[in-house]
């Protein structure tokens, strides 16, 4: 069960950027079909919205704080139990904006943040999920054009390589790992807001188009819920 919530505040683990309010809502879909959609309210959802809000802020200054990159634009990721990522992004220069390729990580261990390997590419905007072990990093944009390329990242040996890339070029998106695939959701390219959504299949390395979500939507978050084999809820 995949759930998308539009406008979501703080920790956005597509952009890496902080956005404010709540206005969201729940498609069921089951083999790829919208079967439901369903308003989501109420005030213990506004409380848990803004304690989650009010834990983020806290995470943030606490860790970026004390990154060697202030970056904009960047990937939040949590990775494991564990490690937490800071992948991509872009910095002010004299010449204007420069997106990066730099990755930090940050272990609560070690109470430090370490650089390691730099992607193959550089990418704002860009969404990241893990799925066995590896971290796939999906998207995004180098100012000059939308990207659809996706690399790969093996934490164990500290290497990045390209897989397939997606069929659309999207930034201000997201991704997520949900029943063995990843799921690239909707965002924005060069020229409009986007509701398609692609699946990557790890074994054959191959991208394939799922069910359009209602209505385009980008700079979001989503989050996969347990529920029966075979549905999503976005």
């Amino acid at each position: 069960m995949l759930l998308v919530d539009e406008l979501r505040a703080g920790l956005n683990v597509s952009t890496g950027t902080s956005t404010h309010g709540l206005r969201c809502s729940l498609q069921l879909k089951t083999n790829g079909k919208l079967v439901q959609k369903c308003p989501r309210s109420g005030v213990e959802l506004q409380r848990l919205f803004w304690m989650g809000v009010y834990i983020v802020s806290i995470l943030q200054k606490f860790l970026f704080d004390n990154t060697s990159i202030l970056a904009l634009g960047y990937t939040e990721f949590s990775f494991g139990d564990h490690d937490y990522y800071m992948i991509g992004g872009s910095k002010r220069t004299g010449e204007g904006t420069s997106p990066l390729s730099t990755v930090e990580r940050y272990s609560p261990s070690e109470g430090k943040w370490v650089t390691v390997a730099s992607m193959k590419s550089q990418r704002m905007f860009c969404a990241a999920a893990a799925l066995n072990g590896r971290i796939y990093v999906c998207g995004g944009s180098n100012i000059y054009e939308t990207l659809n390329t996706v690399e790969c990242y093996d934490p164990k040996k500290n290497v990045w390589v390209s897989v397939a890339p997606m069929k659309v070029g999207r930034y201000a998106f997201s991704v997520v790992a949900c029943d063995n695939a990843i799921y690239a959701i909707a965002g924005r390219n060069s020229s409009t807001v986007l509701c398609s959504t692609e699946i990557y299949n790890e074994d054959t390395n191959e991208w394939e188009f799922d069910a359009n979500l209602t209505r385009g939507r980008a700079h979001f978050g989503a989050a996969v819920v347990p529920v029966s084999p075979g549905s999503l809820s976005v």
